[in-house]
């Protein structure tokens, strides 16, 4: 019920909140989804064109590039979540300094961060 109540009332967030969920999805269940081992070379399949085993067709060393992508929403994931929270860490501690310090070294760290 809410889930119907938010795509009514914001369909491009509903739309990017499939897209994420998708994506989460994707990443959670890489092993299932890949067609291929990501890493393992097959230099008889180098640069093959998109057809039949590899949808997306292999690279120089002749990996299936579908399968790489599948797994490479694991570290962009990763990398995507660590840095908000880092993000999110050092502006809590930033602001909670310059709010308890006060006066003069919340100005400078106002405008320090206006800059």
């Amino acid at each position: 019920m809410v889930a119907v109540r938010f795509f009514r009332s914001s369909p491009l967030g509903g739309v990017c909140a499939v897209f994420l969920l998708l994506l989460v999805s994707v990443a959670v269940m890489a092993e299932r989804l890949a067609p291929h081992n990501p890493l393992t070379a097959n230099y008889a399949a180098t640069r093959d064109a998109p057809f039949g085993r590899h949808v997306l067709g292999t690279d120089h060393l002749g990996r299936d590039v579908l399968s790489r992508i599948i797994f490479g929403a694991r570290v962009t994931l990763l990398v995507a979540i660590s840095s908000v929270l880092l993000g999110d860490t050092i502006g809590f501690l930033w602001g909670l300094a310059s709010g308890y310090l006060g006066g003069r070294v919340d100005l400078i760290s106002q405008r320090g961060l206006d800059v």
